[in-house]
């Protein structure tokens, strides 16, 4: 009989065989952020948003090493429960290495009296366990537990015969020899009405088709860009964008020291949602808060050369600029998340989702804003953009922008209560300032 552990309570059997013993034993439930003991009560981790990092606390500490020893107290009982259900002969088997077995040897042969606590406590699997024990009891009683250790050439030896139900059955010597086998020939007989309606059904159409296509989330940017091509603006000498770029080989594999435009995007980013507007910020002082991020390891020292600081500079001295630096309160890389229909979006008819035909039917949308500027009775939201365009054509792509623009402004009319959320798209490569008008809506 197969028969789990927890079913076998109560029952004897002239033999047991327990397998699987090496297999790591799951103690996992402590590795999540917010832990509940019994002992303990509810223990969470510190986050520090400003620094953007979380560590634990000595409350996580205690409970994860309480819920460990619960969880190992589990297995302990698990085990005995199983070892405790034969009568006459219990075989345990697991997979360890030799080098394994040999340390058991010789560290616990001449071993007498019960496992210390802490070996107990540092076992991965319940082969932990029985491999000392076993190495004991084989030095102090000989006989009294029979150890086997079967070779790789032992197990390849031993692969050709399989137990299935009660018998032994022999594998076919052609797949133990991984050989082609001719297929069975087709049936050339005329299908029966039965045989018809069993292809009909396998054949046929699901009918809500489109009800699988609908993602169960999305970011705005994806759900932007989704289908779209941005306008080029006209005739240029600067690089096309492309939004899903081949993903390139890490660093320490291709020894690549250049940065793709791409790569400055995003350090253009990093510099400006963690600059302090209260310092000078300009050239020299710019540089200088660059050289603090890296001892703060939020850079690189060589991506301080890609840094357009004349940008940053002309940016802060625009009238959005000079706004952002004196504002009481600014929220930067504001996260959003928000519902959108399935058959619409977020705005009413800007965002691109996968439609389906009920409307119930919804995705969850994620957003990031660079900078929400927070007044008393208006919002006004400040969006970097990157883009390698020409003057010429920053009309076109604010356009292309403009979904991403109206959902953000939407979610936060509903979330705040204020009706007035102004915002600019600040275009630093040619340097302008783009002003969002507002969408009207019938």
């Amino acid at each position: 009989r197969i028969i789990t552990i927890h079913r076998s309570k109560g029952l004897e059997f002239p033999v047991v065989i327990i397998p699987d013993l090496g297999k790591g034993m799951n103690l996992r439930d402590g590795d999540t952020r917010l832990l509940t003991d019994d002992s303990v009560g509810i223990a969470a981790r510190v986050v520090d948003a400003e620094r953007e990092i979380h560590y634990a606390t000595v409350a996580t500490v205690v409970a994860k090493e309480s819920m460990r020893r619960k969880g190992i107290a589990e297995e302990l009982r698990v085990l005995y429960v199983a070892a405790t259900r034969a009568r006459e002969h219990l075989i345990l088997v697991g997979t360890q290495t030799q080098e394994m077995l040999d340390a058991w040897d010789e560290n616990w042969t001449d071993h007498r009296g019960p496992i210390p606590p802490g070996e107990v406590l540092r076992a991965g699997s319940m082969l932990d366990w029985l491999g000392p024990v076993a190495a004991a009891i084989g030095g102090e009683t000989p006989g009294a537990i029979q150890r086997t250790f079967h070779t790789i050439a032992d197990l390849e030896a031993a692969g050709t015969d399989i137990l299935r139900h009660g018998g032994t059955t022999k594998i076919d010597p052609r797949v133990v020899a991984m050989q082609l086998i001719e297929p069975t020939p087709l049936l050339t007989v005329a299908p029966t009405d039965e045989v018809t309606e069993m292809i009909a059904r396998l054949e046929q159409t699901y009918q809500f088709t489109a009800k699988t296509k609908v993602p169960a989330a999305a970011s705005v940017t994806a759900r932007t860009k989704s289908g779209r091509t941005a306008p080029r603006g006209g005739p240029g000498t600067q690089p096309s964008v492309i939004f899903n770029p081949v993903l390139r080989l890490p660093r320490y594999i291709s020894g690549a020291t250049t940065i793709s435009a791409a790569d400055k995007g995003n350090i253009t980013h990093t510099v400006l949602q963690r600059l302090d507007f209260s310092r000078p910020c300009d050239q020299t002082d710019l540089m200088q808060q660059c050289d603090e991020m890296a001892n703060r390891r939020f850079l690189r020292r060589e991506q301080i050369a890609s840094v357009d600081f004349g940008a940053i500079t002309w940016f802060l001295d625009t009238p959005t600029g000079r706004k952002l630096r004196n504002c009481t309160k600014l929220l930067r890389e504001l996260d959003l998340t928000f519902a959108a229909p399935a058959e619409a979006d977020a705005t009413g008819d800007q965002l691109r989702i996968n439609s389906t035909d009920d409307p119930r039917d919804s995705v969850m949308v994620r957003g990031r804003i660079d900078a929400v500027i927070v007044e008393p009775d208006n919002l006004a939201i400040i969006d970097y953009k990157t883009d390698r365009i020409p003057a010429s054509g920053v009309s076109d792509r604010a356009e292309f922008y403009t979904p991403q623009i109206e959902a953000y402004r939407a979610n936060l009319r509903r979330m705040t209560g204020i009706t007035r959320v102004d915002a600019s798209l600040v275009f630093l490569s040619p340097r302008i300032v783009w002003d969002a008008p507002i969408v009207e809506r019938s």
